[in-house]
This record gives C-alpha cells, sequence and structure tokens, in this order.
C-alpha cells in the first residue's frame, strides 16, 4: 500500500479491534431481536391502535430497524470473508436508526425527561463512528518514507525511527526489533497484529529497499 504523499502505508488489523467488533455485533443482533419482538408485541395489541399516528407507526419502525440491523450484520460479514470492506460502517448506521426507533418509543413511555433525552445521545455517536469507520480500522499503521520508518500501534502516538539510525532488525514472536548504531533497541510489538504474515512481507520490502538488513 502507499501514499503518495506520505510515503509508503500498511495498514495494520488489530485483533483487539477484531474482538471488539465482533462483541458489538453479538450487542446489537441481542438488541435487534428484542426491538423486533418489542415491535411485534405492540402490533398484536391495542397499543397499535392508539389516537397518534407516530405511535401508531412506532411498531413498524421497530420491525423495521431492528430487521435492517441484523441485515446489515450479515452483509458486512459476508463482505468481510470475501475480502471487501465498506469506506461506511452500515452497522453502526443502521444501529444509530434502531437506537433513535427506541428513543423516539420511549417518548411515548412514562420515563423521567432525563432518560427520554439520555435516550437520543448515542444516536449520533453511532452515526458518527459510521461515517468514520475506514480511519477507525485505518489507525494502525506501518510506513515508511524518506526519512523514517514509523510505527503506530497505539491509538495516543506513533514511533518514528530515523533511517540512519538503523543498523539492522529482528522479528521475534511477540516482538519487531529494530537495531540502531548505538546498540540501543527499539521494540515494536507484534501481539495485536491479525494480518501478521502480510505486515512482516510488507516490512521486508520496505526495509530492504533502504538498505536495512535483517540481522541474524
Amino acid at each position: 500500500m502507499s501514499d503518495a504523499q506520505h510515503g509508503e502505508v500498511f495498514y495494520i488489523r488489530s485483533k483487539r479491534w477484531k474482538r471488539k467488533e465482533r462483541a458489538t455485533a453479538v450487542q446489537h443482533l441481542g438488541a435487534a431481536i428484542m426491538l423486533i419482538a418489542t415491535g411485534w408485541t405492540h402490533l398484536t395489541s391495542h397499543v397499535a391502535h392508539h389516537d397518534s399516528m407516530v405511535f401508531a407507526l412506532l411498531p413498524y419502525a421497530e420491525i423495521a430497524a431492528g430487521a435492517t440491523l441484523i441485515a446489515s450484520n450479515i452483509v458486512e460479514r459476508v463482505r468481510h470473508r470475501r475480502g471487501h470492506h465498506s469506506s461506511i460502517g452500515w452497522v453502526e448506521i443502521a444501529g444509530a436508526l434502531m437506537t433513535l426507533i427506541e428513543a423516539v418509543a420511549r417518548l411515548y413511555e412514562p420515563h423521567t425527561l432525563a432518560l427520554r433525552i439520555a435516550s437520543f445521545v448515542p444516536v449520533p455517536v453511532l452515526f458518527i463512528l459510521g461515517l468514520l469507520h475506514v480511519r477507525m480500522q485505518q489507525r494502525y499503521y506501518w510506513k515508511s518514507d524518506d526519512d523514517a520508518f514509523e510505527s503506530r500501534m497505539r491509538w495516543s502516538r506513533a514511533v518514528r525511527v530515523a533511517w540512519p539510525t538503523i543498523a539492522g532488525y529482528r522479528v521475534e514472536a511477540r516482538q519487531l526489533e529494530l537495531l540502531r548504531h548505538d546498540g540501543s533497541v527499539q521494540i515494536v510489538p507484534l501481539r495485536d497484529v491479525d494480518n501478521r504474515d502480510e505486515a512482516l512481507q510488507w516490512l521486508h520490502d520496505a526495509l530492504g529497499r533502504r538498505g536495512v538488513a535483517r540481522a541474524s
């Protein structure tokens, strides 16, 4: 992978991020099933015949929102297995829609004003996360530019090592070691790298083009 402005970039797939996405998907599916069940209960009871048009349509909206979220999860999993990645997190967008329907439903239920307001708070958050889906996935990376090798394995900071200071490198089971001419070692963790084989191949090629040899 490359970026003409910032040099060659390889995006790291994080195991922690992958586990988090799976856990979020399970939570969303559970919430979707409950929302569909709630909508069906409202639809088959006297509540569906409420005088308010909005409240009368809520059961249909609840069922549709829950079904949309389940379908989005299935489509995303199929796309990931085929190696395709959407630029937008449709699961998060569907989750925002479902949360919005739940929040609207609470307006017609006996809840406090604070709870009703709080119910709407997650909606814009999920929507923004959906729009920033690609950026969130690409927050971990390795980069090779004209000046240095850069590694971002944490959200808070990146580590840069200037090419003239690197004498060689060594790959261990859990970490990459960049050996400096002054004898110090810069550690780059590998435990969280899900696409390890592809990452190491990119690393060998990138460092090799800079004349950095692998230490024995």
